[in-house]
């Protein structure tokens, strides 16, 4: 997993600004998962199509992009077969979508992971909302 800095120097160079809150945004559950093995596993919550739509509607088109470049640089042992460096801002969305197909079900959220994990991964989420709903009351 990249580190935010490396996103916000990808960002800077592609798009001439770190965009530093993106990319907190979404790594936020890397936080929870600290856990080597299980450290991947925060890309199931933002790293998808939700994650950009959400990040487009606070941060703009520009934003929007960031996070892709975001998800290129995370999934990007999938998908160059150049050095990170030599994108350009052009292929920036083809490069996505192809992480997006890769990494994810076709149209949403889902990494392809075993059925025991995914089945572990919504009970997680269950229990997290209920959590966060008693902080809430």
């Amino acid at each position: 997993m990249a580190q935010i800095i490396t996103h916000m120097e990808d960002c800077e160079r592609m798009l001439g600004k770190p965009y530093k809150e993106v990319h907190q945004w979404l790594d936020y559950y890397a936080r929870i998962f600290t856990i080597r093995p299980y450290l991947a596993y925060h890309r199931f919550f933002r790293h998808n199509k939700r994650g950009l739509l959400y990040i487009k509607n606070r941060w703009g088109t520009l934003g929007c992009d960031a996070g892709k470049v975001h998800l290129i640089r995370d999934f990007a042992d999938f998908l160059l077969n150049t050095a990170m460096n030599n994108i350009r801002y052009n292929q920036i969305d083809k490069l996505c979508g192809e992480a997006l197909i890769l990494c994810n079900d076709a149209e949403l959220t889902a990494p392809m992971v075993p059925q025991w994990l995914a089945t572990e991964m919504r009970e997680f989420r269950i229990g997290m909302v209920r959590i966060l709903n008693k902080k809430g009351e």
